[in-house]
């Protein structure tokens, strides 16, 4: 998906001049001048942005049934997301008209990439997808979508670009705002949720004491003990939670007890402690400056610099989108509802890449 860009795009105030057209073509959405987005390629819009939108409803922990139950920003979901789903068309004409006026044209490589992902992702969920609708075409379409607004994006923010944010300035600022972290949480309740016995549990808290003395005072790495767990007791190390990454600074809260006891150790330290009653945690703070987050800044370029010029950017291109005149098929819009794409509870929703 386009990062945030898919889901910030609906609060923005519109403002625009519009045509206001019912039309009994089914084959296109929305158009502007001589470009269009296709029917397939709306219906996409609309799927993603509400792929996205229940899946974080879910992994937060929610009801999924009361998910059209929701009022976001006063509105109902459904018409949050169709909403949505018609600003993501509107900005996709902006953009294939920027690109023209500039002569810009998306890479061979970008759109190579585009059709890899179109075709995994349409042969992850074929049956789904295509019992909503929607084509492997409508997804081609789509993420050829997405590498037109990152040739746009890049254009402007990228290195060398009219506003660019260099890759040193990406990595001094991730170095500046993020913690390198390894974790590893080790259950302490037997699969069906029971606690373990309490001598059990003791054993698994010496065990990732000792670990955490290991890697402060003997030299080990979290590969040796991750290796070590899995030989020492395979059936508890296959329902580990084990986790290696970053921990933004700006999440550190002292209501968060993994993040806020990250924040405290120096770097290269590793402790362990009881989180919650339901796991008992090993953690270790690694140096920031590193091969490994040179690398990571560099495979994830472009998200980190979204997430820096995302206000410019969007200031840019909502000038843009309220500087054309839309035609609206209000025959297409009003004929697909974010309802149909709960085809069943065991299959609602398609891979997002």
């Amino acid at each position: 998906m386009k990062l945030a860009k898919r889901i910030t795009t609906f609060v923005l105030a519109l403002g625009l001049t519009l045509s206001m057209t019912s039309c009994s073509s089914t084959t296109w959405a929305i158009k502007a001048g001589n470009d269009t987005v296709s029917t397939g390629l709306y219906l996409s819009y609309l799927f993603y942005t509400f792929n996205g939108l229940y899946n974080n409803y879910y992994n937060m922990g929610n009801d999924v049934s009361n998910f059209f139950n929701e009022k976001p920003n006063n509105s109902t979901m459904e018409q949050y997301i169709m909403d949505a789903a018609r600003d993501s068309a509107k900005e996709a004409l902006a953009v294939t008209q920027w690109l023209r006026e500039l002569g810009l044209e998306i890479s061979q490589e970008d759109l190579d990439n585009a059709n890899k992902t179109a075709e995994e992702s349409y042969e992850d969920s074929a049956d789904y997808l295509t019992q909503i609708g929607l084509t492997k075409e409508d997804l081609i379409a789509y993420y050829k979508d997405n590498a037109a607004f990152r040739t746009l994006f890049d254009h402007f923010f990228g290195e060398g670009g009219e506003k660019g944010i260099s890759l040193q300035t990406l990595k001094d600022d991730f170095y500046e705002n993020n913690y390198r972290v390894e974790i590893f949480y080790v259950p302490l309740k037997t699969s069906t949720g029971g606690s373990l016995p309490q001598e059990e549990q003791q054993a698994i808290k010496d065990r990732l004491n000792g670990y955490a003395k290991e890697l402060n005072e003997e030299g080990a790495t979290f590969k040796s003990i991750r290796e070590k767990e899995v030989k020492l007791t395979p059936s508890v190390a296959s329902t580990t939670e084990d986790s290696s990454g970053y921990l933004s600074k700006a999440d550190v809260s002292e209501d968060d007890l993994v993040s806020y006891t990250i924040a405290s150790l120096e770097e290269g330290e590793a402790t362990a402690f009881d989180f919650s009653s339901y796991y008992y945690v090993l953690a270790q703070k690694l140096p920031i400056r590193s091969a490994e987050t040179d690398k990571h800044v560099e495979d994830y370029q472009f998200s980190l610099r979204y997430a820096a010029a995302k206000e410019d950017y969007e200031t840019m291109i909502n000038a843009r989108i309220a500087s054309i005149n839309y035609s609206l098929n209000n025959t297409v819009l009003k004929k697909y509802s974010p309802r149909s794409f709960l085809v069943d509870t065991t299959s609602s929703t398609a891979s997002s890449k």
